[in-house]
């Protein structure tokens, strides 16, 4: 998990206090294989190099995106006769 750990609490709007924190060990096996997915998709789950790798990838979707346009401009507008 990130430094930054994912913990829900529950405060009281009126003194501020903590009134119950829950742990991820706390939660069931199937929320936290959620969490930890939520965390590996968005790049959090392994600090500085989970996010790199997670931006390579958003790179390589976008670059994936692009030769699909382009491929298909090229099959459909220059049409040499």
């Amino acid at each position: 998990m990130p430094n930054r750990a994912w913990m829900p609490v529950d405060v009281d709007p009126y003194s501020g206090l903590i009134l119950r924190a829950t742990h991820l060990r706390d939660r069931s096996p199937g929320l936290q294989a959620r969490i930890w997915i939520r965390f590996l998709h968005t790049g959090g789950a392994f600090g500085f190099w989970g996010k790199v790798i997670a931006s390579l990838g958003c790179f390589a979707a976008l670059v994936l995106v692009y030769t699909g346009f382009s491929l298909s401009y090229r099959r459909f507008f220059n049409q040499h006769r």
